[in-house]
């Protein structure tokens, strides 16, 4: 049962992945994000990266940057503009 949704949930992704990359009509990259997606990528023809964080590395950037507009928060500013942003590369 678990291999199972494992399987179709991955011809899903996959699935999905390849068609939008047919539109596409040329390579793009790939990065799986969230808690599972490791796993999902491990199993995955077309995902080249991981990162657990990125929607949330995004959105605490996008909080700085909104702070760091109000008068007297240049702090906030700073550490805005220098965020790192780290990118997994899946392992085969």
């Amino acid at each position: 049962m678990q291999s199972g949704l494992y399987f179709g949930y991955l011809g899903l992704v996959d699935g999905m992945l390849a068609r939008i990359k047919a539109e596409l009509g040329k390579e793009a990259t790939v990065v799986a994000t969230g808690g599972q997606a490791k796993l999902v990528a491990r199993g995955s023809k077309h995902i080249e990266h991981t990162d657990e964080f990125l929607t949330l590395t995004g959105l605490r950037i996008i909080w700085d940057k909104n702070h760091a507009a109000e008068p007297g928060n240049a702090a906030a500013a700073q550490r805005g503009s220098r965020v790192p942003i780290p990118v997994k590369k899946v392992q085969p």
